[in-house]
């Protein structure tokens, strides 16, 4: 049986191909992703993949969990963000359900919030918010990999499960004209949405509840 691919899974497989160089100073003003220890955010899961012959849906669940401060090796701290994805996918004659975790460490300084993929790795794999976040604001990460940021939107509202959230940000991230992802921040709260469009499939995490200090 093949394994569905989810975009969620895709656009990590991208991400890790983009590298930067290793920042470190102060933390800035901006909480758009509040970093404390013991914060949490659950999201439903769900969307469609098209085949060559058949339009499969998947659905779950992803939480992610704040779950230490660590020192990193270039001497700055970092928090680790565990993610764990439990995804069914329905084909048209059974349904296969997958559990997967991962983990990150994000860094946030004065003008960034980065992403690590390691406490040993001098090297970060996206810049995922620029400071102050401002609306047109774009930027590469790094500036030699194809994939472009751009604040699409500013004082947005958005509607999850979880509530309405005004005074929203959001984040693009476009590999090509056909392929993007979209976040979407509320200051304060976190990643409340985010969104994976391309030809062939469509995805989206949405806030069902959170834990945030």
């Amino acid at each position: 049986m093949r394994i569905l691919v989810t975009a969620f899974v895709v656009s990590a497989l991208l991400l890790v191909a983009a590298c930067g160089n290793s920042t470190s100073g102060p933390s800035s003003s901006e909480n758009w992703f509040p970093l404390t220890v013991g914060n949490w955010w659950l999201y439903e899961v769900d969307g469609t993949e098209i085949s060559e012959v058949d339009t499969l849906t998947f659905s779950g669940t992803v939480i992610k969990r704040i779950t230490s401060l660590q020192d990193h090796e270039d001497g700055f701290q970092v928090y680790e963000l565990l993610s764990i994805s439990n995804i069914t996918t329905a084909y048209p004659d059974t349904a296969l359900t997958r559990t997967d975790t991962s983990s990150v460490y994000l860094q946030q300084t004065a003008e960034e919030l980065n992403k690590y993929s390691s406490i040993t790795s001098s090297e970060y794999f996206v810049t995922m918010i620029k400071f102050p976040v401002t609306l047109g604001e774009t930027w590469l990460s790094p500036d030699s990999f194809p994939g472009g940021f751009e604040v699409t939107g500013f004082d947005e509202f958005i509607y999850v499960p979880a509530g309405g959230f005004s005074n929203c940000a959001v984040i693009s991230e476009t590999f090509s004209p056909l392929f993007v992802l979209e976040r979407s921040y509320h200051e304060g709260t976190g990643m409340i949405k985010f969104h994976v469009s391309s030809p062939y499939y469509s995805g989206t995490q949405s806030l069902q509840s959170y834990n945030v200090q």
